[in-house]
């Protein structure tokens, strides 16, 4: 294992650890040990652990529906944004090849630029995307 002795050091220190100790619900100390070279260590780290809060889901989750799939000409989406979407699709090796900006729901994306295959498409700024098959 590699432990630094603090937040603005440098060079890691490898440690044998010896002993670890809890003090608080997320608080453990970690003490003695063998550096590198066998030569005992007197080095005690502290160790502050933050847990991981997140946010409850929203009851209201938007969906995008995409039809038809798999596509020829032209592939339509169904969603709740007033304002309309930013749509992307991305050939399987991350490349955009086509973009708009405000899709309304029902409005259609017309695909005759794009030769059969299968792609991805990336709606809004949400992480993740769904496969679009365009087939002739």
């Amino acid at each position: 294992l590699w432990w630094a002795t603090d937040s603005s050091a440098t060079t890691p220190y490898p440690m044998d650890l010896r002993g670890i100790a809890e003090t608080a619900p997320l608080v453990r100390y970690i003490a003695g040990g063998m550096e590198a070279n066998q030569k005992v260590s007197d080095k005690m780290l502290k160790l502050d652990y933050q847990q991981i809060i997140g946010l409850p889901e929203s009851k209201e989750k938007a969906q995008v529906e995409l039809h038809p799939n798999p596509a020829k000409d032209f592939v339509q989406l169904k969603h709740d944004f007033e304002q309309g979407v930013a749509v992307a699709i991305y050939n399987l090796i991350g490349e955009k090849l086509l973009s708009r900006d405000r899709v309304r729901s029902g409005e259609r994306i017309l695909l005759q630029e794009l030769p059969a295959g299968v792609y991805l498409l990336k709606v809004g700024e949400a992480k993740g995307s769904q496969k679009l098959l365009i087939a002739y």
